[in-house]
């Protein structure tokens, strides 16, 4: 199988010239994309070495997203738990399905979540050195796109999430790629896949496909009709149209759906809860005009969003295409319409978004996700179209001395402009951050792992965060799960909050026992913080919770002492004490007579 082997280029080969050249040898674009594929291995092995480097280790979103697929391996777990039925019914159905065949094959689902970043960034890598090629057919171009495509995103905890929004990049890279070829059944393919992992990039798709049906006349946007359409136009525009009702269906599908969970939260609603407020557990809302628009949930534009390379090169591309190209090698593009496609689409559906808050869910997922894409691509072919003049303005017109002096300045130039893709990570104090974390307490949590299954915790400490992820055990609430865009989840969540506190600071055990009775809590979990006046007056996830928090503190100011906080009580109900953690039984609780 001698012609199957990878035959890599001779390094005579590899002078700036051949790296800037089109329509290469099939033995060069293969060495350049498995080169690609060894930096997309390098960034998520990096990864992988965080998330198995200690037991109790956990990617920070998989712990609303993950820990209810537990129940595919024991369906058992969780029994009649509202956060864990409602995080498992905004689950798209395919991630679902996908963490369902992995418990099948007996990965557990915390382990299938770590191992998932891995090929999803292969699969990025791939589309992403295609749809390079195929709007530049210079490989070393592709393969600069895979690169800072990949750096872009292990910058950011997206990917390594391999929460839904981890497949928006391999779904619509793949959907460009295919857009671009015009190949018409892969397409739809991509379409049903991005309804079923991730069903906002399909308004992305469907914006592509509308501005694709639009011509411009006289500076002004109309639809051509059929007949007077060019025979040479029609096929790609019968694309469009078939490929616009794919999603269009889809979308109407998941329209007429309806959430057990419903309504969504309102913009009007949003303003009057202090969770959507700056220090909030969804901020969202700012004062700052340029806060709200540029930055953060509600902004156009990702902390994230840019490396130097990408900074420098990406938005620098549409004006190298002012009148003619201004470069030689971008006279080789083709198609590069749907970059600008993508674009307008994004930051359109932002400011619809926007619009109708919340009913799309955050504005900046429209932007910052396909903004990335866009960026590492432009980026790659702007470098590659430099490199390539400056290849040629050395090797023509001179002999001597003076073309040995053009090659030096246009080596040291070309190595200034690979440096700042190649050695920006080394600049950064951390460059993959995977937003994995490393809890303690893990005998507490071993602890709860040992209790039956329908047991509930009620608890104001940030411990029962991770409740659900370590010991596969029911919390009444927790800051973790506090998410609050569904009103039939967040009113009842955030009432048990509000009573919690309310109970939890009470000066006798009259709330306490009310809300135990009335919720079937099972155990009360307290630390040494619980009561710390400074520490819980500081807390912005308590503060959203009033007047109960109010009324807490003030109690707390004229030195009444919470019936919680006896430590008698303690002594007499506590059922595991370590680690500054005081886990109380429920059935103890209730016997107790007096203050």
């Amino acid at each position: 199988m001698a012609s199957q082997r990878l035959h890599l280029p001779h390094l005579s080969q590899l002078s700036w010239a051949s790296l800037t050249q089109p329509n290469p040898r099939k033995k060069i674009v293969w060495f350049w994309l498995t080169l690609s594929f060894a930096f997309g291995i390098l960034y998520s092995s990096l990864a992988l070495q965080q998330a198995f480097a200690a037991p109790f280790t956990v990617q920070d979103d998989a712990r609303q997203h993950v820990f209810w697929m537990q129940r595919f391996l024991d369906p058992d777990l969780f029994p009649n738990d509202l956060i864990a039925d409602y995080f498992q019914s905004v689950a798209p159905w395919g991630y679902r399905l996908l963490y369902q065949i992995g418990a099948w094959l007996g990965i557990e689902p915390f382990t299938f979540n770590k191992l998932l970043p891995l090929p999803i960034t292969l699969i990025i890598t791939l589309y992403c050195f295609r749809l390079t090629f195929a709007l530049l057919p210079v490989p070393f171009a592709a393969f600069t796109s895979t690169v800072l495509l990949n750096q872009t995103l292990w910058m950011n905890s997206d990917v390594a999430s391999a929460t839904p929004r981890a497949f928006i990049y391999p779904l619509l890279v793949a959907f460009l790629y295919y857009v671009v070829q015009d190949k018409l059944f892969p397409c739809l393919i991509t379409l049903i896949l991005q309804g079923l992992f991730y069903p906002q990039t399909l308004l992305l798709s469907l914006g592509v496909f509308t501005l694709r049906l639009v011509h411009w006349r006289k500076e002004l946007p109309w639809l051509k009709p059929w007949k007077k359409l060019a025979w040479s136009d029609r096929p790609q525009r019968r694309f469009s149209l078939i490929a616009f009702a794919t999603a269009f269906a889809i979308l109407l599908i998941y329209a007429m759906q309806s959430s057990a969970y419903g309504p969504t939260i309102s913009k009007t609603e949003a303003l009057q809860l202090p969770e959507f407020f700056s220090g909030g557990r969804s901020s969202f809302f700012s004062d700052n005009f340029f806060k709200y628009w540029l930055r953060g949930r509600s902004g156009i534009l990702h902390r994230k969003l840019f490396t130097p390379a990408t900074q420098a090169l990406g938005l620098l591309l549409p004006f190298f295409f002012l009148g003619k190209p201004r470069l030689a090698l971008l006279k080789q593009t083709q198609k590069l319409g749907i970059l600008t496609q993508l674009t307008l689409t994004s930051i359109g559906m932002f400011f619809i978004a926007h619009l109708l808050l919340f009913k799309l869910h955050l504005p900046s997922r429209y932007v910052q996700h396909s903004l990335r894409i866009v960026l590492a691509v432009g980026a790659a072919i702007l470098l590659t179209s430099w490199i390539h003049s400056l290849a040629t303005w050395a090797s023509l017109g001179l002999n001597g001395s003076g073309r040995i002096k053009r090659r030096l300045i246009s080596t040291s130039l070309i190595g200034l402009l690979l440096a700042s893709v190649a050695l920006y990570p080394m600049t950064l104090k951390r460059f993959i951050s995977p937003g994995y974390v490393t809890v303690g307490y893990q005998n507490f949590y071993s602890f709860l792992a040992e209790q039956p299954k329908d047991i509930l915790i009620a608890s104001l400490s940030r411990r029962a965060d991770n409740v659900g992820s370590f010991s596969a055990r029911s919390v009444l609430a927790s800051y973790e799960h506090s998410i609050p865009y569904h009103q039939g989840y967040y009113r009842p969540l955030r009432d048990r909050l509000q009573r919690l506190i309310a109970a939890q600071y009470a000066p006798d055990l009259t709330a306490a026992k009310t809300l135990i009775q009335e919720e079937d809590v099972t155990h009360w979990l307290l630390d040494t913080q619980s009561f710390d006046l400074e520490t819980i007056a500081d807390d912005d996830w308590l503060l959203q919770y009033q007047p109960q928090m109010d009324e807490a503190i003030a109690n707390l100011n004229a030195g009444q002492s919470p019936a919680l906080a006896n430590p008698a009580l303690h002594q007499t109900c506590s059922i595991y004490s370590d680690e500054g953690l005081i886990l109380l039984s429920a059935d103890c609780l209730l016997e107790q007579t007096g203050d």
